[in-house]
């Protein structure tokens, strides 16, 4: 399975938010009220998105209303100083793609059709990860629509996330290896293991993650710690070296599945709209020297030189380092492909592994080829 990190939907996020019980809702708070605030600012004079028509749920306003109650002022007025920011660079960008265009609205996309909605363009979320639409008019009147899938950081680089992976895009062994370090787990702490598990109350993730926290408990949650550390280390390297290998065969389809790697890592995709003659950014808000600043990147384009390289096999190279791989082109590190647990607190965790971009930063700006 894989899928592009964005932030989780508004309709999912409700619950957490209200409560705010924890730093990822917190961030998947700030993260939604971006969204709302740029497409807010993205409207001359300012306002909000209009909600489709057929959609029963929360308008822009009433979401951003809510959210806005979860936050102090001061955390409102930051929101809002980043997200007028990447709206200001987001117009600057389509007016020099294409300065003959009229900015007409923008739409949320957080809920399932939506994008079909606002373009008329079947694309699911997995396909198109855009949080808003933008619809211009163009000379002759016809619509050119732009998806742009933003993220938000208060980190000072713009590495924040691409994709997000399971067992599917992984390597070959990962589904045989995790059943593997399951089996050590359940050496280790046998009340652990299912069977014992669904007699003794700790069949589920919450019981499991007090277990962890009970003292009586403690020598075994060392070891079971120490065999997670060795088996993502152990999937980092098998990961490295099947990918190394497929280099090195010189065979066309091996070499496909390092660039579906390098694809899937990136997110490196058109999207159904792209397809249809339309434009995709993604917009990264991050900070510098307490300002705001934006980096706009092109996902279905940046990379194809790469792909489209024809010693793309001598040009690549695959760097084993502790629980990931590093991925290089002409020397160059392109990638970031780490491995980890979907839960650091519960024993019986999934395995998945995060992409991610590796841009380097000089003076809070991305350093150009």
């Amino acid at each position: 399975m894989f899928r592009v990190l964005k932030f989780k939907r508004y309709n999912e996020l409700t619950e957490a938010t209200e409560k705010q019980t924890d730093a990822n809702s917190k961030n998947n708070r700030n993260g939604v009220m971006h969204e709302l605030l740029v497409g807010y600012h993205l409207h001359k004079p300012p306002r909000h998105m209009e909600k489709h028509p057929d959609v029963n749920g929360d308008s822009p306003q009433e979401a951003h209303d809510k959210l806005k109650a979860q936050m102090t002022p001061e955390e409102y007025a930051h929101a809002h100083k980043k997200a007028k920011q990447a709206a200001k660079d987001i117009h600057a960008q389509y007016k020099k793609n294409f300065p003959n265009h009229k900015f007409d609205s923008a739409h949320w996309s957080s809920k399932p059709g939506d994008m079909k909605r606002s373009t008329g363009i079947e694309a699911s979320q997995k396909q198109d990860t855009s949080d808003i639409v933008m619809t211009s008019k163009k000379p002759d009147g016809s619509n050119h629509h732009q998806g742009v899938s933003l993220k938000n950081t208060t980190k000072g680089n713009v590495n924040v996330g691409a994709s997000n992976h399971g067992v599917g895009t992984m390597h070959s062994k990962a589904g045989e290896h995790h059943e593997d370090h399951k089996n050590k787990i359940s050496k280790i702490a046998p009340e652990l293991h299912p069977d014992n598990a669904k007699k003794n109350g700790l069949g589920s993730a919450k019981a499991r993650k007090e277990w962890m926290k009970h003292p009586d408990n403690a020598k075994k949650v060392a070891k079971i710690k120490e065999a997670n550390g060795k088996s993502l280390v152990r999937h980092a390297e098998s990961h490295a070296k099947e990918l190394n290998d497929h280099l090195k065969s010189g065979d066309k389809d091996r070499i496909n599945k390092v660039k579906q790697h390098i694809r899937d890592t990136l997110a490196a995709k058109k999207t159904p709209m792209e397809k249809e003659g339309h434009s995709n950014i993604k917009a990264t808000t991050y900070m510098h020297k307490g300002e705001p600043k934006t980096y706009i990147s092109h996902p279905g384009k940046d990379h194809e030189h790469i792909f489209d390289d024809p010693d793309f096999h001598h040009h690549i190279e695959i760097k084993h380092s502790g629980t990931g791989h590093s991925i290089h082109y002409k020397g160059k590190k392109i990638a970031k492909f780490t491995y980890k647990f979907n839960s650091q607190s519960d024993p019986r965790s999934s395995i998945t592994a995060v992409g991610n971009t590796a841009h380097k930063m000089k003076n809070g700006e991305v350093v150009k080829d």
